[in-house]
Formats: structure tokens, C-alpha cells, sequence
């Protein structure tokens, strides 16, 4: 269940602080109420609200001058603001300190609760991001390769997608890199040094890290064009390979398809 959202409205004028209230407590909404900016800023602190409205022109602490010490201060610099004013021509000024909405009167009710509802849209969109970054920032790729120039390409595109990576180029590093890493997906070329990829695919589905792990198999080069020509020898190993316990064979080698992979695997499906 949705937690109810604290409202913290900021307004000198007391009608209009309760018609304000009203609204939002209608509207499900908890509200509290300060008649100016420097009472408003204490309880902003106190309360931690998920809101602020505050009104442009206050006694004491201005709107503009009170958003900046809100932002300015740890406690309180995540929290959104919606100014509203009579004054239209104030908007410019506060978008360029990087106000969260901003109301020029007269508006209706359903004009506000349509502005409240757009900011705390974009909030949750802005922190469903902040999560998947940070999701992905915690996800291993380990890939099993023979040639370092294939290596590099997709150490390149692992990165722009966000995602740690580590590489092995024989058989004994990639079974060391798999139980000390514990990667949460690993490529192997279908072309590799000493080992078959079958055989290799094997001894990871031994090790515990790998258990459950999507080992993904992939061809590159003069190795994949073989899959065009039909070798039948190169479609029996590929049949070994997920034999053995690849999940998948994404064939010849494309940036688009590598990244497509990376996300089908390890992006949640659901961080809302």
C-alpha cells in the first residue's frame, strides 16, 4: 500500500493557506501549515514533508530565498517545491535555480492537483532510474574469449550499458574468475585457446557460482561465418555447447544483440 504524501504548505495568507489545506486533504493528501519562510524551513526539517508549496512573496523569507536555503542544506535539499505567485514573470527567475513546479495565479484546484501529480511523476520516474543505475552497477559480465580485439569490443559496450566486467582468455582463468567473481552472467566464444567451448561450459556448470548463471554462447568471425555456410561440424558443436549447459547461443556477434542480451538477463522487470 502507497504511503500518504506530507504536504508542508508555506503561506502568509491564512484563507488561502486553509482553502489550500482543504484541497489536499480532500485529495488525500497530509498537509501542515507555516505562515512564513523561516518557520516553514524549521519544519521542513522537523518533518521531512515529501512536498513543499510555498508562495512566492512571504514576509521575513522570500520564496526565491527560502528555496535556496532549503538546497542548500542536507537535511532538507531533496525535498520538491511548487511556488506559486501572482506574478507570471517570476517563473523564468525560479526554473534557473532549478524549481520543481512553479504556479502563476489564478489557477483552479484541479490546475494544482494535476501540477502535484505531475511532480511526484517525475520524481518516481527520476528515482526508478536512480534504482536500475544503481542495480546495474552491482551486476558482473564475465566473457570467455580467444581473441582479445573481440574482447575489447564487448568490454566497450558492457560499460556503456552500466555493467561491471572482467574477461579470461584460458581455461584456468575463466574457472578462477567464475569462483572468485561469482559473475551473474558469463559469455563464451565458440572459438577459444586449449579448450572446447563445450568442454569449458561443462566444468563452469560444476562450480557453484555458476549454478543458475545464464551462460550465454556467441560466435565471431571466420567462426561464424561458418554458421552461414551451414557446417555441419560447427552446428554439432553449437548443439554440444547448450548441451553442456549454455542457456543460449546468440550467434554471430552484433553490439545490438550483445547489449539486447545483457538487459533481456540481468535488468529487473519490475523496480517500480
Amino acid at each position: 500500500m502507497n504511503r500518504i504524501k506530507k504536504i508542508l504548505i508555506i503561506e502568509d495568507e491564512r484563507e488561502t493557506a486553509q482553502i489550500t489545506e482543504t484541497l489536499l486533504k480532500k485529495r488525500g493528501f497530509e498537509t501542515s501549515i507555516a505562515p512564513n519562510g523561516l518557520l516553514g524551513f524549521e519544519m521542513a526539517k522537523r518533518n521531512s514533508p515529501d512536498l513543499i508549496i510555498a508562495d512566492a512573496l512571504m514576509p521575513g523569507l522570500d520564496g526565491f530565498n527560502f528555496y535556496k536555503k532549503l538546497k542548500t542544506d542536507d537535511e532538507t535539499l531533496n525535498i520538491p517545491v511548487l511556488i506559486v505567485s501572482g506574478r507570471s514573470h517570476m517563473e523564468d527567475s525560479f526554473n534557473v535555480v532549478g524549481v520543481e513546479g512553479f504556479m502563476a495565479k489564478p489557477f483552479s484546484p484541479q490546475e494544482m492537483i494535476d501540477k502535484i501529480n505531475t511532480i511526484f511523476d517525475t520524481i518516481h520516474a527520476k528515482q526508478s532510474t536512480i534504482r536500475k543505475v544503481a542495480q546495474k552497477a552491482t551486476k558482473t559480465v564475465l566473457i570467455i574469449g580467444g581473441k582479445m580485439n573481440v574482447i575489447r569490443k564487448m568490454v566497450e559496450q558492457t560499460e556503456k550499458a552500466g555493467y561491471r566486467i572482467d574477461f579470461a582468455i584460458t581455461k584456468s582463468d575463466a574457472l578462477a574468475k567464475t569462483i572468485h567473481w561469482d559473475p551473474d552472467i558469463i559469455f563464451i566464444d565458440t572459438v577459444l585457446n586449449g579448450v572446447k567451448a563445450y568442454e569449458l561450459t561443462k566444468l563452469l556448470r560444476e562450480l557453484p557460482q555458476a549454478e543458475g548463471k545464464p551462460i550465454i554462447g556467441f560466435s565471431f568471425g571466420e567462426a561464424a561465418k561458418q554458421v552461414n555456410k551451414r557446417d555441419l561440424a560447427f552446428i554439432i558443436e553449437i548443439n554440444e555447447l547448450l548441451k553442456a549447459g549454455a542457456t543460449n547461443y546468440i550467434g554471430t556477434y552484433d553490439d545490438y544483440s550483445y547489449v539486447k542480451t545483457l538487459a533481456k538477463f540481468l535488468e529487473p522487470k519490475n523496480l517500480e
